[in-house]
């Protein structure tokens, strides 16, 4: 077992750290109102399902749980940057966060009976990683993931160096549907965005989006959306605080036939809807702020 755990805390009953697959640190919690668990790489929910309802977050059945893998699912980190960043030398794709062992420094349970984690994660934590000489920079990040009825992932990024720096973030939330092609995505009507495939635009939102094919797109909001589902009969709600983008991204069949941890069998039975702060949206520090991103998941029965 990884000596990521603080000894000094005491866990409560509802929360277990264990080894998971491929030897990973996780930690599981079970209370009466929802059942979840989380990665210490990256800090990761990969599983969140509130009572009576199916599971809520969708992790790929050919995941690689390694050490310094990313694990397709869930929902991963993008941290300093975003896909392939807006430099060329930024690599790995989406940054090193989600490849870095997060520290628990602590868990709480709340008056409701939710379950609060915290981890945290520094520069001299993810030293020798993929990336980390591209963005060799002082930082702190602080993951509290809140696990209930309603799912709260926020991560909080602080500058500890002694000089403005920007970053790119995303929260790469992959929610489980029945079949993407039947779900609609309401919240983002008259939106503008940019397209990643193709002419990039800009375009604009016109009613609820669909998708119909390989769909990579930045929506310029810091609204709300919902994945309204028929095949399951249900609406996931994904809300956020201190995001000015949202990321709307499947890779279709040909795509995902390509990608080893996805397969062509597995790409209809998610979409990805990620809080996030990408291209122009950046966020800028100046030594000693501060700046927290948020998603939060809420689920109901019923489409209409």
């Amino acid at each position: 077992m990884s000596d990521v755990a603080n000894p000094s805390i005491d866990l409560p009953p509802a929360v277990t750290l264990v080894e998971g697959a491929g030897g990973l640190p996780m930690l599981r919690v079970d209370t009466d109102n929802a059942s979840a668990e989380i990665s210490l790489q990256g800090a990761q929910a990969l599983s969140w399902a509130p009572t009576g309802h199916e599971p809520v977050l969708w992790t790929s059945p050919r995941s690689r749980f390694e050490r310094s893998v990313a694990i397709r699912g869930g929902i991963p980190p993008s941290f300093p940057w975003f896909a392939a960043g807006r430099e060329p030398e930024m690599r790995p794709s989406h940054g090193f966060a989600r490849l870095a062992e997060f520290t628990l420094v602590g868990a709480e349970e709340e008056s409701d009976g939710a379950m609060t984690l915290t981890l945290r994660l520094t520069d001299t934590d993810v030293t020798g990683l993929p990336g980390t000489d591209v963005w060799p920079h002082p930082f702190e990040l602080t993951a509290t993931i809140t696990v209930g009825p309603t799912l709260y992932v926020a991560f909080t990024v602080t500058n500890s160096g002694d000089r403005v720096r920007s970053y790119e973030d995303a929260l790469h939330a992959y929610v489980a549907v029945a079949d993407v092609r039947d779900v609609r995505i309401a919240g983002l009507e008259g939106v503008p965005y940019l397209s990643k495939i193709g002419d990039p635009g800009p375009y604009s939102q016109h009613g609820e989006l669909t998708l119909t094919g390989k769909t990579d797109r930045v929506y310029g909001t810091s609204s709300a959306a919902t994945v309204v589902d028929p095949g399951l009969d249900r609406r996931v709600h994904v809300g956020k605080n201190g995001s000015a983008s949202t990321v709307v991204w499947n890779p279709w069949s040909a795509a995902a036939a390509e990608m080893p941890d996805l397969g062509e069998e597995h790409w209809t039975t998610m979409v990805c809807v990620e809080a996030a702060n990408v291209l122009h949206d950046g966020v800028v520090l100046s030594p000693g702020e501060s700046h927290t991103t948020t998603v939060y998941f809420a689920v109901e029965h019923g489409t209409g």
